[in-house]
């Protein structure tokens, strides 16, 4: 808010001349949030941005930005888990058409860990089309920065310089090359960034089209690190090397061909020099080679849609270290091969088809399906994480819409998931995993009342390889559904009630006998019922009023032991969770830009245990009938608020 009304018509009023006019060419906004994320937490989120003010060859920005999570519960005097400000000014003169001054200011505080970062700079910028589709633009910027690292804090100068040139080659070509150099000195700390870019796009006929980039950005950022006696300065090093390969080329009105291609070469090293204290860790890298290669048909006509990819990712890894610390060869050879034991390669191959198949305006048919095999391969003997994975799936779906007011939709899909460990330590773990899904739904809306309902049903199966291990074996079935029925009395009035479902069965699975064993068992209802009243003014504000009830109920089944005396006996136990209380809901927007929505829910909260007692004997953890009877009773609003208003875009201040 402070921002706004800094770059608003009061402010401006008092610096500039009656006759001038300022225009906000982007929407400013401001909004605020305050919830109840659970029984301690609360958040509260600000924002205020200021759009774009423009007057005559000055133009100005601005926002602010807070979030704040605030929990009761937290130890200590701070409450706050969360304490985050970002506020950012940025202004700019022109002069002439080319030249142009550049001047900003940026803070971000993050409270709860004692974090903060600031800089403002100021600079210049060119930017000129040199010759007739040629366009170049330089910038130079000189800084100034706070750094705040707990009690530490350092500052210093920085600079940038950035540069940019864009040429039409002919009506069928482009080429884009640029950099940037940013560097920061916050002794005994610093900062480095650097990127390079070429970029050519060729468009040989109507058919063929190519695209080339080839880049490098490079990257240093500083830190301290608690070594225990001391501190040392980390530095965290990474260059990488880019190059991209797109093509393009439709081969008929219903055949086309795509292609991209890329090649990453990211390095990254672990530096460390001392600050105060001894250097105690040991320096470090890796070189890591990336491909990803995917190859694209198409086929398309006015009924049917195909595509076919096949995708080719191949990622290498190679650590090492630096000798730093002096150490003896032998001892630097044990380092070394403590850190090569990372080393990794990873190869994916997969197989991609799409199928759209619309025979006519009512019905429509989807088929996806994909097919990828993972290879993991490290080099090292004492890494036993060499694996494969096959994953297949399927998914089919059929949409049709019998008339205009009632549709229904039936998806499908399986899934096959096989992983194999290569080494024997690890081939324990080996298992095979099939998920089953079916989610049929429908919308049914005559008139005046609106009948929508979504189901699915989640069927998984996970099945160890070694026949020691089929004790491990487990099934999860999940049934959700969820049904609204909405019926509107009149344009004002209208009665809506939301019902959802879902179970959740987790079992002990016998695959030959494809019989399961329960072992924990959640039921979930939450049902709101609500009438609404909703309504425009005569000046175009709108209104919105819910007033109903909401109840949660979540149950989980599960054994326990009750021993009152005489032995723990075998107990059938269901844990409740019931929140229950009303609800209201308000919506306010007007005309110019401003809106309230507060959502309230007044709940009551009992947890309890409902529980029948068997004459079997129980040998786990037991408790007493006393115990399982006890109820924990609370009650809290649970409540959310949010303020926004969007000062419209076409609106001339005269000053």
């Amino acid at each position: 808010m402070l921002l706004v009304g800094l770059f608003g018509p009061g402010h401006c009023m008092a610096q500039f001349e009656a006759d001038s006019i300022a225009l906000l060419d982007t929407i400013s906004q401001v909004n605020s949030n305050i919830s109840r994320l659970g029984i301690n937490t609360y958040a509260l989120r600000n924002y205020a941005g200021s759009g774009t003010l423009r007057l005559g060859r000055h133009q100005a920005s601005g926002l602010i930005l807070t979030d704040h999570i605030y929990n009761t519960a937290q130890d200590g005097a701070n409450k706050f888990v969360t304490a985050d400000v970002l506020t950012s000014l940025q202004y700019r003169q022109y002069w002439g058409p080319d030249w142009s001054l550049l001047a900003y200011g940026h803070v971000q505080d993050y409270g709860a860990n004692r974090n903060r970062l600031a800089w403002m700079g100021t600079g210049v910028k060119f930017s000129k089309r040199i010759l007739d589709g040629q366009d170049l633009s330089i910038r130079g910027v000189a800084e100034l920065m706070a750094d705040k690292r707990s009690d530490l804090v350092n500052g210093g100068p920085a600079y940038e310089t950035a540069l940019q040139y864009k040429a039409v080659l002919d009506t069928t070509a482009v080429l884009s090359i640029g950099g940037r150099i940013w560097q920061a000195f916050i002794t005994p700390r610093q900062h480095q960034a650097y990127l390079a870019f070429g970029r050519i796009s060729k468009e040989f006929s109507k058919q063929a089209i190519t695209q080339l980039m080839v880049g490098y950005r490079g990257r240093k950022i500083e830190d301290y690190l608690n070594m225990g006696d001391g501190l040392n300065i980390q530095s965290i090093v990474s260059d990488t090397f880019t190059s991209e390969l797109k093509l393009q080329y439709v081969i008929s009105d219903r055949w086309a061909i795509r292609s991209y291609n890329s090649m990453t070469l990211p390095n990254r090293s672990f530096d460390y020099r001392t600050y105060t204290g001894p250097v105690l860790r040991q320096n470090s890298y890796y070189r890591q080679t990336d491909w990803d290669l995917k190859q694209s048909l198409f086929y398309q006509t006015d009924l049917l849609f195909v595509e076919g990819r096949v995708e080719y990712i191949y990622r290498d890894r190679a650590y090492g270290v630096k000798n730093n610390l002096s150490l003896p060869l032998t001892e630097l050879d044990k380092v070394l091969a403590l850190e090569r034991v990372k080393d990794i390669t990873e190869v994916i191959q997969a197989w991609y088809t799409n199928w759209r198949y619309a025979p006519s305006d009512k019905q429509q048919f989807t088929l996806a399906t994909i097919a990828q095999l993972l290879r993991v391969d490290t080099r090292s003997e004492d890494n036993n994480q060499d694996r494969d994975e096959a994953f297949y799936t399927i998914e089919g779906s059929y949409r049709y819409v019998w008339n205009k007011w009632f549709r229904t939709e039936f998806k499908t899909s399986g899934s096959y998931k096989h992983l194999v460990y290569i080494t024997a330590s690890q081939s324990i773990e080996n298992f095979q995993e099939r998920i089953l899904r079916f989610e049929p739904s429908f919308a049914w809306t005559p008139g005046r009342l609106s009948l929508t309902g979504n189901h699915s049903l989640f069927v998984t199966y996970h099945v160890r390889d070694f026949m020691t291990e089929q004790g491990k074996n487990r099934s999860n079935r999940i049934l959700l559904s969820n049904v609204q029925t909405r019926y509107r009395f009149n344009k004002q009035y209208a009665a809506q009630l939301d019902v959802l479902r879902r179970e959740n069965r987790l079992g002990q699975l016998n695959w030959k006998a494809f019989s399961e064993s329960p072992i924990d068992t959640v039921v979930i209802w939450d049902v709101t019922a609500k009438a609404q009243k909703g309504f425009v003014t005569s000046k175009g504000s709108s209104y919105r009023l819910d007033l109903g009830y909401r109840l949660f109920r979540q149950g989980r089944t599960s054994v326990a032991g009750i021993n009152d005396g005489g032995g723990a006996k075998l107990a059938f136990v269901n844990n409740v969770v019931l929140q229950h209380g009303p609800i209201m809901t308000l919506a306010i927007e007007t005309l110019n830009g401003f809106s309230l929505s507060t959502d309230l829910w007044i709940q009551s909260t009992a947890i309890y245990n409902d529980f029948t007692v068997s004459g079997s004997s129980f040998t786990g953890p037991s408790f007493t009938t006393e115990q399982l009877g006890q109820v924990q009773r609370n009650f809290f609003p649970n409540f959310s608020l949010s303020l926004n208003w969007n000062i419209n875009r076409p609106r001339n201040w005269r000053l």
